[in-house]
């Protein structure tokens, strides 16, 4: 379950356009843990 909620977490940013503080308050998570999985997606997608 954890790696589909990280994956569905970032998706929500940088797909649905929702800001990484609406992101964190919906999963119940960091805002840096949103930001650190956003880094961490964009450099295994490139």
């Amino acid at each position: 379950m954890g790696k589909q909620k990280n994956l569905v977490i970032v998706r929500s940013v940088l797909q649905q356009a929702l800001s990484v503080t609406a992101a964190a308050t919906k999963y119940s998570v960091s805002r840096q843990w949103v930001y650190a999985l956003s880094v961490e997606y964009c450099s295994n997608k490139l």
